[in-house]
């Protein structure tokens, strides 16, 4: 049962990818708007509880081919530190102990959403006409389905992040055991119930999905691999997630100070990157438009990552055909103020395409891709 209501919701978390330039996670400021509300009562059978890992289902198991995943023994926590051990050697190409990544991996960010900063995001996209990935953790689209249901009926693109996003998602930097420690069963759910949330809500699986926290080794991957999900990632950090723990001493100028640098060296890139924001804590949230509005004033054509690597049909379904992104056209405008329209500034590569290490040099690299 869906009704049309007026609230005040908000978002949480995204990213953006832009060709010569940047994924970024963005944020933005509750407003008020009317959306369709979808009740909870959906995700009152069938799914497990909120924000722990699923209990192991072998008829779930059952359906998909585990065959190839390889037994890497999982990585323990260190009690004292409460972040994970990394293994002696690079033999499982672990990304948070080596930085080592597959061509399986398209390096593009996510995350954690839908939240309260959700609907005031969407507010400000719609306003500059850029379309994004969010990648929801399924816990979170189970407790706000009409924000979800937003985002996919606008024309953005809905991605997998766990059901639970182990790793702890309220306290980044005092982790609990990561994926690269949660056995391949765990995982199977984790991943099964976050797909599963999304279809309930749209009625679609997504196709792509991300590691909480980048945590990720060959066995992990070969879980998404055998699960028809593929797995993104990032290359570039603003940190702002050290805005949580007061030992960093973090300023908000971090953010928007990142991609002037970035912006600034682009001159001299021959590929694009992609740059990683949270809106789960207030200060990186309230930084996100403005981060926006600098790729967008600095002339980068902004898109979703499914776009930008030629990717119109990012859902199993494949009838569904995703807009493009800044049809209209867009320079950035100031918060709260509309969006201006005509070409679309585009800066475009010399690059081609190469092999999908990253997302942005995987495809053509004529635009900016964006994702949440």
């Amino acid at each position: 049962m869906t009704r049309l209501e007026c609230t005040a919701l908000n978002y949480i978390n995204m990213m953006t990818l832009w060709n010569y330039g940047f994924f970024i996670l963005l944020a933005s400021i509750s407003i008020g708007n009317c959306q369709t509300v979808v009740s909870t009562n959906i995700f009152k059978q069938g799914f497990p509880p909120m924000d722990v890992i699923p209990p192991v289902d072998p008829a779930i198991l059952a359906l998909y081919d585990l065959s190839r995943v390889p037994n890497y023994p999982l990585k323990t926590l260190n009690t004292t530190t409460n972040n994970t051990i990394c293994p002696a050697s690079n033999v499982s190409c672990d990304f948070n102990c080596f930085g080592c990544t597959r061509s399986t991996d398209i390096r593009i960010c996510p995350n954690d959403g839908p939240g309260p900063y959700t609907t005031g995001l969407l507010d400000f996209l719609d306003s500059v006409n850029v379309k994004t990935m969010f990648f929801a953790i399924g816990s979170r689209v189970s407790e706000r389905p009409d924000i979800t249901l937003r985002e996919f009926q606008t024309g953005h693109v809905l991605a997998a992040h766990t059901w639970s996003h182990p790793g702890s998602l309220s306290q980044l930097s005092k982790s609990t055991m990561m994926l690269t420690g949660v056995p391949t069963e765990q995982i199977v759910m984790e991943m099964h119930y976050s797909v599963l949330a999304i279809e309930k809500v749209t009625g679609t699986r997504p196709k792509y999905a991300r590691f909480p926290l980048g945590d990720a080794d060959d066995r992990v991957r070969a879980i998404f691999i055998a699960m028809n999900l593929t797995s993104i990632m990032w290359d570039r950090d603003t940190s702002d997630w050290t805005s949580n723990d007061p030992s960093y001493h973090f300023q908000p100028q971090w953010i928007p100070n990142n991609f002037t640098d970035w912006i600034a060296a682009s001159g001299n890139d021959t590929n694009g990157h992609i740059s990683l924001e949270h809106d789960l804590f207030p200060i990186s949230a309230t930084e996100a438009p403005q981060s926006l509005n600098l790729l967008l004033k600095a002339g980068f054509h902004v898109e979703s990552p499914a776009e930008c690597i030629g990717d119109m049909r990012p859902y199993t379904n494949q009838s569904i055909v995703i807009p493009q992104s800044m049809v209209k056209g867009s320079t950035g405008v100031g918060l709260g103020q509309p969006a201006t329209s005509g070409t679309s500034n585009r800066r475009s590569s010399s690059l081609g395409s190469v092999m999908s290490i990253i997302c942005y040099i995987t495809l053509p690299l004529a635009n900016l891709c964006f994702l949440l």
